[in-house]
């Protein structure tokens, strides 16, 4: 399986930040950091040590990117 390239839009971007930083919801904010952090070319394993999460986690955070969610 190859690996997906988060390249956001510039309107995503917008979108992104805005929900890491305001949203109520902790773990959307998470996974919006996580999002922002893949699109400026982290690797998953720094993404995930910068969360304070596992790398399986944002495995599946860029899995439920990929299928739209």
């Amino acid at each position: 399986m190859s690996w997906l390239r988060i390249a956001l839009t510039d309107a995503e971007q917008g979108g992104v930040d805005a929900e890491r930083d305001a949203h109520p919801d902790a773990h959307v904010r998470r996974k919006m950091l996580v999002l922002r952090l893949l699109h400026c070319g982290v690797t998953r394993a720094q993404a995930a040590q910068v969360a304070g999460l596992g790398r399986a986690t944002v495995q599946r955070y860029v899995a439920a990117y990929r299928d739209g969610g």
